[in-house]
This record gives C-alpha cells, structure tokens and sequence, in this order.
C-alpha cells in the first residue's frame, strides 16, 4: 500500500506556504513527484499566529538536533522532518495522528478528514468560495461546492436569512 502527502515549505518570513511536491512512500522508500494537478501546486498565505506555532516548532526542531549532537540542518524551508531533516513517511506521519487523536480521546478520524473539516470551516466563515478552492487545489469552485457545501448546513441558512433581509 502507498500513502502520499504533499511537502509544503513555508517562508515564514513571507508568511506563504508552498506546495511544491507530493511526497509518496511505496513500502520503504520515499518518492518525490509533481503535484497531481496544475492547481496542486500552490502558495497560500498564512496567518500571524499560524507563522508564531511554525516558528515555535522549527526551534524546537534545531533545539533537538542541537542536543543530538547533529546542528544545523540545511534549510530547504521544510517543516515536518525527522531529526536528521529528512521528510517524515507518510504512513509514519498517519500514525503519529492516530496516536495523538487517541491520547487526547477525541472521535477517531482520518489525518485526510482535516481536510475536509478545514474546507467547511472556511466556507462556513464566509470566505469566498474562489479563494478555498485555490487553497484547495481544485480545478474548480464547483467541486469545490459539490464536496464541501452540503456539508455546512449553515450556509443555506445564512443564505435564506440574507435574502429574506433584502426582501424586507
């Protein structure tokens, strides 16, 4: 079985995140490739605190490469990598998950249902639906709907409660 994420590197100076290649792991080896699409391969802007924790994990990072003994990694902007600065496996990373969705007791899901869980939280905020699409990668906004939408109960409600204001 393969798993596959994509490796995002994050100029927390520019506050951007970029997807720049899928990570796959067949068995034991790790084989980097070209995102699936055209629009898999991005760079999304990130938030001030979302910069703040990505700093705060990239010292802990070189604090324990330090008390290892192994100092400064070459910086290629990646963030999720073992302590020798290697990207994590997949299916290791997965596991990582699991291990603290279960050690936290919260309901069991899948790392991908972030996902999705992000996508409706974005829609329900109100952000415009071209813009989660990009953050995406979709080729469209209407997949982007046609997946996401239903799953926000909200929206429709907030739709009727606009439009009944403009009729009043």
């Amino acid at each position: 079985m393969s798993e596959e994420n994509v490796e995002i590197v994050v100029g927390l100076e520019t506050r951007r995140l970029a997807v720049v290649r899928s990570l796959t792991q067949r068995g034991r080896e790790l084989v980097f490739t070209e995102p699936k699409t055209r629009r898999g391969r991005r760079s999304l802007a990130l938030d001030a605190r979302t910069v703040a924790i990505l700093e705060a994990h990239r010292r802990r990072q070189l604090e324990e490469r330090i008390a290892l003994g192994l100092g400064r990694p070459a910086r290629d902007g990646s963030i999720f990598t073992d302590p020798l600065g290697e990207p994590l496996k997949p299916d290791s990373f997965s596991q990582m998950f699991d291990r603290q969705v279960a050690k936290l007791d919260l309901p069991r899901i899948r790392l991908h249902d972030l996902r999705h869980s992000a996508a409706s939280l974005m829609l329900q905020s109100g952000a415009n639906v071209k813009t989660v699409s990009e953050r995406l990668g979709h080729a469209s906004t209407s997949f982007t709907m046609d997946v996401y939408a239903a799953s926000v109960p909200a929206l429709e409600e907030e739709t009727a409660a606009k439009v009944a204001a403009l009729l009043d």
